[in-house]
């Protein structure tokens, strides 16, 4: 570059620029340079436990880094160097790592966290972030209620099903036996009433027989009235022996 032609003022501009040319390709190959490496990308942990998750970088030409740590792209803690407390979180920030560790974890911890870098000094600012860690957090305790009273009721379901089987076998036993009763009681009755009904028309018939008998005596004793008229002692002798045989079996047969 020849300055010789011209002015001390243009002379001022065109180094100016070239020092603004050399800085920015020296930034520009140091922002290509910070890289970033997060991990564990997934846990599964019960509720209680504790779960530790960390991020590392490299970088050159660095002298002031800020670490940020997102919970749900929501920043929950920034600093640049140090260990820090809050709550049931830790915050460690190192030289070329950080790390969040989470004790006595709840269910509502359960998120996708990242791990941010800022490269303050020197400019221009750069910013890394992580893949991200996602926590998982169960309760186990509560599952395991659930599971149990899963398991009860199916090992239960068999002995349910056999106790309403054998109600309904009862209840149809004792229907059952309340019909067999009822038809028993309906053919007695019917049995009695036919007795009754035999007996009534036995009676009848023998009130019938016993009139006709009667009826018959006392033909006979008018008849043998009128033949003791015309026959000899002896003979109405006879004669009245026999009306005694008949008087006799009329009156058997008129107590029955």
């Amino acid at each position: 570059m020849e300055l010789g032609c011209t002015s001390p003022h243009n002379k001022l501009l065109l180094l100016i620029q070239h020092l603004l040319l050399v800085s920015h390709m020296a930034t520009a190959d140091d922002t290509v340079d910070l890289n970033i490496t997060q991990h564990p990308p997934e846990v599964n942990i019960s509720k209680g436990d504790s779960v530790m998750m960390m991020c590392s970088w490299t970088i050159r030409h660095v002298e002031s880094i800020r670490v940020h740590w997102l919970k749900e792209r929501i920043s929950i803690f920034t600093n640049t160097s140090g260990e820090h407390r809050e709550g049931s979180r830790k915050y460690v920030v190192g030289t070329n790592y950080s790390s969040l560790t989470i004790q006595s974890a709840r269910l509502n911890d359960s998120a996708m966290y990242h791990c941010e870098v800022l490269v303050e000094i020197p400019p221009p600012v750069r910013c890394a972030r992580g893949e991200g860690t996602m926590i998982n957090v169960y309760d186990i305790g509560f599952d395991a209620k659930k599971n149990f009273i899963v398991w009860i009721l199916a090992a239960a379901s068999p002995i349910l099903l056999a106790v309403v089987i054998a109600l309904c076998c009862c209840f149809w036993k004792a229907k059952c036996r309340q019909w067999n009763d009822s038809l028993v009681y309906e053919n007695t009755a019917a049995i009695k009433k036919e007795a009754v009904k035999e007996k009534k028309e036995k009676s009848s018939q023998h009130f019938v027989n016993s009139s006709e008998l009667g009826l018959e005596s006392r033909k006979t004793r008018n008849k043998s009235d009128n033949f003791y008229e015309n026959i000899s002692v002896q003979e109405c002798r006879t004669h009245q022996a026999k009306n005694k045989v008949i008087f006799a079996i009329y009156q058997n047969n008129t107590k029955f």
